[in-house]
């Protein structure tokens, strides 16, 4: 049986309020650097435009000397480390409470130390050179600035004033992208940690959750609730991942492979309203309404008879649904698609499988779905065994 903790996983937003703090502090020492050598800039720029030579060398030199003054006096280093050593420590203690309110205890699992090494390397390194490129864009800012300067050629007074303009609006358009920095990078960061974290304690699958606002993107609107495997995200990457996500990972146990007894109240039956995601090569990303195999496809009072042809051709009841689910979407890409004419609800369509279930029997399994019409959204409609009839190796009666 999977279930879904009660106990939420946060996004850790606390951290990524630090680092979008840092990160604007760090333009606002920028900008100060940039400003102390206004004076200069100012004398330059009225000499050069009244001589108008060497333009070319003197400006590059100035800027070069900005730009050893920033490299000289900021270091973003210490504050990287500490932004990944605050997103391990909030992973570890999200883990650890849920754990601790759905089973009483933590498991313990063996991490692979290296992996989160590597994790460190790769995310700091991207910091470095997306903080290096905050740099970069100051300096091309002054360097612009200087050259329309030069163009203009104003009064001394007009120049240090224009250049202070100039100066104060590359901090704004700067701080904006610091901060565009930090909330992207604290999610992706957060993503690749719990991945990491939650996988290494044994939990393949997770759900879907969004922060339920209007800044939710529509993409991800619809998999609020939804499952996925950790070893294979959506097309654009779990929670986290798309530039400025928000989302987060709440983890899925399987008990049987915890082997641990959930405290009363403290989760839900995720097959009972659980929506598993697959991909399938051709169509896209689809969905397994899990009650749609619990409640229909192998309940013996409402499947007409596909809970028998199931049972006896691959040995799968209600008791382990999770099981049949897992396997069709271990083999859903290499079934055969057929397509249906269009309906007003949508563009039906099945695939055929050839399935070994739990008792060693193997049977053809037909699954319909359906692209809804208005949503384009794929959802598993019917499922059913063939029978020998049609190909199958029992009977079986067609779903609808």
């Amino acid at each position: 049986m999977d279930v879904v903790p009660k106990k939420k996983w946060q996004y850790p937003i606390a951290v990524e309020r630090d680092y979008a703090k840092w990160l604007v502090a760090y333009v606002d020492k920028e900008m100060e650097i940039v400003e102390s050598f206004l004076p200069e800039m100012a004398d330059s720029v009225y000499r050069n435009s009244i001589r108008q030579d060497a333009i070319g060398d003197w400006l590059g030199n100035l800027v070069d000397k900005v730009g050893r003054a920033i490299k000289q006096k900021l270091s973003a280093l210490p504050v990287i480390n500490r932004t990944f050593k605050l997103t391990d420590r909030h992973v570890k203690e999200q883990l650890n409470g849920i754990e601790e309110s759905l089973f009483g205890v933590r498991t313990r699992r063996p991490y692979d130390t290296h992996q989160l090494e590597m994790i460190k390397t790769i995310w700091t390194s991207q910091n470095l050179a997306l903080i290096k490129s905050i740099d970069q864009q100051v300096l091309d800012g002054i360097r612009y600035a200087l050259s329309q300067r030069i163009i203009r050629t104003v009064g001394h007074d007009q120049t240090v004033s224009d250049l202070a303009d100039d100066i104060q609006r590359l901090g704004g358009a700067t701080r904006k992208r610091a901060m565009l920095i930090a909330v992207d990078q604290v999610g992706k960061l957060h993503s690749q940690i719990a991945h990491y974290r939650q996988f290494n304690s044994g939990i393949e699958r997770y759900i879907w959750v969004t922060r339920l606002d209007n800044r939710v993107r529509p993409r991800h609107k619809v998999r609020h609730g939804v499952s996925y495997r950790w070893d294979n995200p959506p097309p654009d990457g779990h929670p986290g991942w798309p530039i400025r996500c928000r989302c987060v990972a709440q983890p899925l146990y399987n008990l049987d492979s915890f082997k641990l007894t959930p405290r009363k109240g403290t989760f839900t039956e995720n097959e009972k309203r659980g929506i598993m995601a697959v991909n399938i090569n051709g169509i896209g990303e689809a969905r397994i309404p899990v009650a749609k195999i619990t409640q229909y496809v192998l309940h013996p009072e409402n499947s007409k008879g596909k809970d028998v042809a199931f049972k006896s051709a691959l040995g799968y009841d209600q008791n382990n649904a999770m099981k049949l689910i897992e396997n069709v979407e271990r083999n859903i890409n290499s079934g055969v698609i057929t397509e249906r004419p269009q309906t007003k609800y949508g563009k039906p369509m099945q695939i055929a499988l050839k399935l070994t279930g739990p008792n060693g029997k193997t049977a053809n399994v037909i699954t319909g779905w359906i692209m809804d019409a208005e949503t384009k959204e794929v959802r598993l409609t019917s499922m059913y065994v063939k029978s020998p009839k049609q190909g199958g190796s029992t009977n079986g009666s067609k779903g609808v």
